[in-house]
């Protein structure tokens, strides 16, 4: 009987060797993948924050993650003898042990080709990729575009905030009310022109979106008898043929956006941050431009319960409500925008790395 309990805890052990490490990656996985979204994303947030503050964002990029696994079992026999006479005792002694050591390895993300990428323009076709694949124009170009033929969306916003506030946002705001109009009809398609391999737009104009288009021709000064234009990021090369955009560099959406940040009274007073105020004194209210009205960071002095994203900084929190949709739809963007351009930069300096739990 000793005999097959000891085969039976045995096999147990053998099992247990054989499952824990399948389990244990599927049970880990999640959790890592979780945890490290989780800390990039609060990372960008703060960044945001800081340059509202005038103080310089700092990037580190996860290069690694290793996890040391171990199984320990043990299977023998113990005796203990009796002292009162009767006959000494034998039995099968078993043990078992897991442990799991994981390790992480921060890189920074800096550099000459690292701030290049940060400062180049977003290209022109990741605008029409980005609304073929299903972004709303009002979101893609309110955030991305800063000129459009001479329609200004906030330029001054796309650095440190300004003391006076951007001109006339009123003609863009209206250009991206009509683009998210005819969005759906897909009356605007984008090509490569086959004889030159530049960009170009064509307005397919039907009876639903006719009034549009020619609104949005008359807007942008754009030919009413032609369907096809060029487009270009080329000031110099405008003309009523010809779609000129200037978009934003990362780091300029990155300023852009951080100009919605909610700024505690007190900081304000203090002087810790920049106020835009217009000629009569009167503050200019940023939640008003194209970008403002689809994201906000909001702030509070305790840690907020119901919050998408929320970072401390400064005795105080700063966040994304869990239910604003427009602001984690463009936060959504905005890292995605990151990601493909700036953080595609691998870090050839020294890394961090942290043994967890130790």
């Amino acid at each position: 009987m000793k005999q097959k309990i000891g085969i039976l805890l045995a096999a147990i052990v053998l099992c247990g060797c054989t499952s824990m490490g399948p389990r244990s990656v599927r049970q880990s996985h999640g959790l890592y993948g979780q945890a490290i979204s989780l800390s990039l994303n609060e990372q960008f947030l703060q960044n945001l924050v800081r340059l509202r503050y005038r103080e310089s964002p700092y990037f580190l990029e996860v290069g690694s993650v290793t996890s040391s696994m171990t199984f320990e079992s043990n299977l023998g026999m113990e005796s203990a003898l009796s002292t009162g006479g009767g006959s000494g005792i034998l039995g099968p002694a078993v043990g078992a042990g897991y442990s799991n050591s994981p390790t992480i390895s921060y890189s920074p993300l800096q550099g000459e080709d690292f701030f290049r990428k940060m400062l180049v323009a977003v290209p022109l076709e990741s605008l029409f990729v980005l609304m073929r694949s299903g972004w709303n124009a009002k979101r893609v170009f309110g955030i991305c575009v800063e000129q459009i033929n001479g329609l200004e969306n906030a330029p001054s916003a796309s650095g440190p905030t300004p003391a006076r506030p951007p001109g006339d946002t009123s003609d863009f705001e209206r250009l991206l009310e009509l683009l998210d109009s005819v969005r759906h009809t897909e009356a605007i398609q984008s090509s490569i022109d086959t004889n030159t391999q530049k960009l170009q737009v064509r307005f397919e104009s039907t009876p639903s979106n006719a009034s549009a288009l020619a609104e949005l021709r008359s807007l942008l000064g754009l030919a009413s008898d032609k369907s096809e234009f060029a487009v270009t990021s080329n000031a110099l090369e405008r003309d009523s043929g010809t779609l000129v955009i200037r978009t934003r560099s990362i780091m300029s959406i990155l300023f852009y956006m951080s100009q919605t940040v909610d700024v505690p009274k007190k900081h304000k007073d203090a002087g810790m941050v920049v106020t835009t105020l217009h000629p009569d004194g009167s503050t200019f209210a940023w939640e008003e431009t194209p970008a403002g009205r689809k994201f906000r960071i909001q702030q509070s002095s305790r840690r907020p319960r119901s919050a998408y994203l929320a970072v401390p900084y400064r005795d105080h929190w700063f966040y994304i409500a869990n239910n604003d949709l427009d602001s984690k739809a463009s936060f959504m963007l905005m890292s995605q925008l990151f990601s493909l351009n700036a953080g595609a930069i691998k870090s050839v300096n020294p890394t961090l790395t942290i043994p967890v739990g130790r």
